[in-house]
């Protein structure tokens, strides 16, 4: 087990990403990482709030991930990940808030990486994050991660999920060109994917794509949802720049993003 200690997020991960390309062992192993950060504090960002269309003044529930996203960054880096950090994709996510968040709240934050498995595309890890206040967690996240490195192994792809039925919201999503860039500035995630088309076009994207994490936030803005609660969701597809999506909702909590002009599903998860 490897663990990593800082007193506040670490910084310059991701030029350590961009050059961390190891060739994966066979059998493949994936360490457990920890990284603990003594002091992160919830900024009072009107800008991300704006962003992520979210009401009030308490951070988004999404919110601790932005303090998480160097120690991930620094995770999937580290010389003893054996698998290449450029080229993750990001999957799954659930967040469970456990009390409402509050801008200038100081907490500590441990994230660590749990287990591997064989799927059909390549192999998945999870990467748990915990954020405490006074050493109780308030807020806890569960990131899984494909690497297409090496070759899966798992069974057929699951049936995607039908289109949701009994819609109690169904509204349209602009999104303009410069809202990777946008993004970027609020979550200090500068993935060159996400920030204009032709350096998303060095990794195989026609166009630059929206983060993921902008897309679950926008959900939960959509839904109003803020701490404590539950937000899970499975990522399916990129949303391109510039594109128009269409966010539906059920009165069940079930919620979904679907490009407007094919009808793709490009997100989809559920709120309690």
């Amino acid at each position: 087990m490897t663990t990593l200690r800082f007193a506040t997020p670490p910084r310059a991960a991701l030029l350590r990403a961009a050059l961390h390309r190891p060739r994966p062992p066979a059998p493949l192993s994936v360490p457990r990482i920890t990284v603990e950060i003594a002091r992160a504090v919830l900024p009072d960002d009107a800008s991300y709030r704006r962003l992520c269309g979210a009401t009030g003044d308490h951070p988004p529930i999404t919110a601790p991930h932005l303090l998480a996203g160097s120690a991930h960054i620094a995770i999937v880096s580290h010389k003893a990940m054996p698998l290449p950090a450029m080229g993750l994709v990001h999957t799954d996510n659930v967040i469970v808030a456990h009390r409402p968040l509050e801008a200038g709240m100081p907490l500590s934050l441990r994230v660590h990486t749990e287990g591997h498995k064989s799927v059909r595309s390549g192999v998945t890890f999870d990467v748990h994050t915990e954020a405490r206040l006074d050493g109780v967690v308030v807020w806890e996240e569960v990131s899984t991660y494909l690497s297409r490195a090496v070759k899966g192994t798992g069974g057929p792809r699951p049936a995607e999920p039908a289109p949701l039925r009994d819609l109690v919201v169904s509204v349209p999503w602009r999104l303009p060109p410069d809202l990777g860039r946008r993004y970027a500035r609020a979550s200090g995630d500068f993935n060159p994917i996400h920030l204009t088309a032709p350096t998303a076009k060095l990794f195989g994207f026609k166009r630059a794509i929206i983060h993921g994490m902008w897309t679950l936030a926008r959900a939960a803005g959509q839904l109003q949802l803020s701490a404590p609660g539950r937000l899970t969701c499975t990522f399916r597809r990129p949303a391109l720049l510039p594109s128009t999506v269409f966010f539906h909702a059920d009165a069940a909590g079930r919620f979904e993003v679907r490009a407007a002009r094919s009808g793709k599903l490009l997100l989809n998860g559920q709120s309690a």
